[in-house]
């Protein structure tokens, strides 16, 4: 279990991130080398009726306390058994206690600028992009040099430059 780019994402765009492991898979250890524990506003140890389930929980319990002083939610761990509907109401419980704690401290204001930073400069990209297809001559010309940098008959540092100067032809 690593943290990528892709759950670094999803930490960034949700506003509470659960981390779900299961007894007897090792997972606590993986998680420490991970930093996994960082990214966790609530921990689910699913399958709790599974023998080990309280010994994960444990062992979670004192792997966040050991970090305990850097962080200022102190992030909680529910044992559930999805597939019996068991600790359900309690996970859901607990991430409306994380709301409100994100609410009362302002986290969910600083959250919600991080969100919206990414969403506007994902649009903004996508914007510029379209736009710049537009004023080259589509996507059909972008794919040739594409094609040329492929071939090596162009290097995409020229490519690039070659589309910008028809773009800021005007300026």
């Amino acid at each position: 279990v690593g943290v990528g780019q892709d759950e670094v994402e999803i930490v960034r765009t949700a506003h509470t991130t659960i981390v779900v492991t299961v007894p007897g898979l090792g997972d606590e250890i993986q998680a420490i080398k991970a930093g996994i524990l960082e990214i966790g506003d609530l921990f689910v140890v699913n399958k709790a009726d599974k023998d080990g389930a309280d010994e994960t929980a444990r062992e979670l319990e004192i792997m966040l306390s050991m970090a305990q002083n850097k962080l200022a939610w102190k992030p909680l761990i529910v044992k559930t058994v999805a597939t019996k509907n068991e600790g359900i109401k309690d996970l859901i419980d607990k991430v409306f206690e994380h709301k409100k704690y994100l609410e009362d401290s302002t986290q969910l204001l600083a959250k919600r600028k991080i969100q919206t930073e990414a969403h506007m400069k994902d649009v903004l990209r996508e914007e510029t992009i379209q736009r710049v297809f537009k004023i080259i001559g589509g996507e059909q010309e972008f794919d040739k040099l594409i094609h040329r940098v492929a071939l090596r008959e162009l290097d995409p540092y020229t490519a690039v430059e070659q589309v910008l100067e028809k773009v800021l032809k005007p300026f």
